[in-house]
């Protein structure tokens, strides 16, 4: 909770500093006098298959509002939260993304649920100058593609890419001959999966991972995959081999809340 108001704080204050030359806050025991009023946008599933984070996270950012509020604002203006619901959907986060910037002028946005909505958020957010923290969603894409790099993005939060070589470098230490793998097939899950195997197929000894494919639409396919960074044939040269019919790769379905970035 204090490290969310910090993140609201510091990205609000970024873009008003330059407002700071004039006013100040009057205050006492019961009441404060604010300058003004500033938003601070924020698209997220309050509808749909992720609506549990979204509910999750604006609630938190509510109360961050009400904290910093209670403590004079930021350069004497108190701090609105926009939230707008985009029900788990790409088209509507972009929708909601252009509403919050173009009609309610938010002066920062923090980040959506999904990476998928965050990729599409992010060429909006760097036309308009729009400062954007995010604390969620971490496809590695986001910060190294370079059609995605953006200027006004601030990830406070590992990606993908080093989650999933950190945990496949642990799970390399277990010496575990057989592991099962579940993970949704999007951004999110595909890019950390390939990092997680990548790893581990690097730190294992030859044969870990025998190279007999699984049924056909257990694990996401090769052509599904996003791009890599320089581990991509370490990738594609690791399998896993499945024991049984109940015991291989497969992917969550859309509807599963497991699908959280």
């Amino acid at each position: 909770m204090i490290r969310l108001s910090k993140v609201v704080a510091l990205a609000t204050a970024g873009v008003l500093f330059m407002a700071a030359c004039g006013g100040s806050t009057t205050s006492n025991t019961t009441t404060t006098t604010f300058k003004g009023t500033k938003k601070v946008g924020i698209t997220l599933p309050l509808t749909g298959q992720s609506n549990l984070y979204g509910h999750a996270k604006s609630q938190a950012l509510r109360l961050a509002a009400d904290d910093i509020n209670a403590k004079g604002g930021v350069n004497g203006y108190k701090i609105e939260m926009d939230i707008l619901d985009d029900g788990t959907t790409v088209p509507k986060a972009v929708d909601n993304t252009n509403q919050l910037i173009l009609q309610d002028q938010v002066v920062a946005m923090i980040g959506d649920v999904s990476s998928a909505q965050c990729a599409a958020q992010t060429p909006i957010l760097k036309q308009n100058k729009v400062i954007y923290i995010d604390s969620t969603c971490n496809s590695y894409q986001l910060t190294l593609e370079p059609d995605l790099l953006n200027p006004y993005w601030v990830s406070i939060v590992p990606n993908t890419f080093m989650e999933g070589t950190s945990a496949g470098a642990e799970a390399a230490k277990l010496g575990a001959k057989k592991i099962f793998i579940v993970s949704p097939n999007y951004l999110f899950g595909t890019s950390e999966t390939n990092a997680f195997v990548a790893a581990l197929a690097k730190t294992s000894r030859p044969g870990t991972f025998p190279s007999r494919p699984t049924r056909a639409g257990t694990r996401p396919s090769t052509r599904s995959r996003p791009s890599n960074p320089s581990w991509s044939t370490r990738t594609s040269s690791a399998r896993t081999r499945s024991t049984s019919s109940s015991r291989r790769w497969r992917s969550i379905p859309p509807s599963s809340p497991s699908s959280r970035w």
